[in-house]
């Protein structure tokens, strides 16, 4: 009889092994659908994770939730080489423009960025060389190197933090000779203390001049505060999942006690052999 109970039993662990059991996996990828294109995603437990955009559209309203779950990052590169896009507003979900984030967007004019980002990452518009402002809400307290390099239609940027820490080659090409990145910019800066803290860094531009922040046409009509768009958050046509290894993820919990449950019954024959013996 027990020798009849282990074979049932490994039968039924292997039936078992072959079913995909509804475990939840710790991510799960997909695509959403809205009005404004195509986002590829990775969903957590807790928050998504927006990894690919693809569209030819050229005004884009980023989602800030998929399936009811925050929008928390969107990874480097997303928007990267999209000739479509002009102008891109951000959830304030998200805390940081990353790196290579607009890198290449030849077409891109503006990009809304609200008062949740922190931090704009290195080469984050690198070569969008339309781009003719930028709006720095003053939530924003670290910008990094090379962050508008390559942008020779920049006309305006509007830093609001008086305290922000400014990378020493922030407005600087990346390329050696460093040539002028426009030939004229206006600043739209307060304090002399972020004014002393920017001004020797910008280096790459031939003329510039200092302006107070509330003469900034860019500034919102709030006072200042950043532009805070929520996004769509669940307007869209939905999601659809892609194939994952959620399902094969799922199967590990009953291979492991298929193995152990062989591997007594094997033990067990060694030792009732050797009792006979």
């Amino acid at each position: 009889m027990p020798k009849v109970l282990s074979y049932a039993l490994l039968i039924l662990l292997g039936v078992l092994l072959m079913r995909p059991v509804n475990v939840k996996a710790e991510t799960a990828i997909g695509v959403y659908e809205t009005s404004d294109g195509l986002f590829t995603y990775f969903e957590y437990s807790d928050y998504v994770e927006i990894t690919a955009y693809n569209s030819t559209n050229s005004v884009v309203v980023v989602p800030s939730a998929i399936n009811g779950k925050t929008v928390k990052t969107i990874i480097y590169s997303t928007f990267e080489g999209n000739a479509d896009i002009t102008h891109v507003t951000l959830p304030d979900s998200v805390n940081s423009v990353e790196m290579f984030q607009f890198r290449g967007c030849t077409s891109l004019k503006s990009v809304t960025i609200p008062n949740s980002v922190t931090k704009i990452e290195v080469d984050a518009f690198k070569n969008c060389s339309n781009l003719e402002s930028l709006y720095l809400p003053a939530s924003v307290s670290v910008i990094k190197d090379n962050f508008v390099a390559g942008c020779s239609s920049l006309k305006r940027i509007t830093i609001e933090n008086t305290t922000a820490t400014v990378s020493g080659n922030a407005f600087s090409n990346s390329e050696s000779s460093h040539e002028a990145i426009n030939d004229f910019l206006i600043l739209y800066i307060d304090e002399a203390s972020t004014a002393a803290a920017v001004l020797p860094n910008i280096n790459a531009y031939r003329k510039y001049t200092v302006r107070e922040r509330s003469e900034s046409p860019d500034r919102p009509s709030s006072g200042g505060s950043g532009s805070s768009s929520s996004g769509s958050s669940g307007s869209g046509s939905g999601s659809r999942s892609l194939p994952d290894t959620a399902d094969a993820d799922s199967r590990y919990p009953i291979l492991i006690l298929f193995v152990l449950s062989l591997s007594s019954c094997l033990a067990l024959g060694l030792v009732k052999r050797k009792t006979a013996k």
